[in-house]
C-alpha cells in the first residue's frame, strides 16, 4: 500500500505543469522524483529524525531538510487542482 501511495504522488507531482518541474538547482545533490516522494513519505509516516533518514538514504541530514521541504512546497502547489476542503 505504501508503494502505491508513493507511485500515486509520484505521478501526480510529474504530471503537473508546477515550475518545480522545470527548474533544478544547480550544484545541489539530485535525487529523483520517485526517491524524493519516498523518502518524504519515510519522514512523515515514520516520525523519524533527518539523522536517521539520512542514513538510509545515504545522504547529508541538510540534503533531507531541503528534498523535504522541496517536497512540500511542490505538494502546496498543487492545492488548488488536488485538495478539496471540506466546506460546512
Amino acid at each position: 500500500m505504501f508503494l502505491f501511495i508513493s507511485q500515486y504522488i509520484t505521478d501526480l507531482l510529474q504530471n503537473s505543469n508546477s515550475r518545480y518541474n522545470q527548474s533544478r538547482m544547480a550544484g545541489r545533490a539530485r535525487l529523483s522524483l520517485s526517491h524524493t516522494v519516498l523518502l518524504s513519505l519515510t519522514l512523515l509516516s515514520k516520525r523519524l529524525s533527518y539523522r536517521s533518514v539520512s542514513t538510509s538514504f545515504r545522504l547529508e541530514k541538510g540534503n533531507i531538510h531541503r528534498i523535504f521541504f522541496s517536497f512540500c512546497e511542490r505538494v502546496n502547489t498543487l492545492e488548488d487542482q488536488q485538495i478539496r476542503w471540506p466546506t460546512g
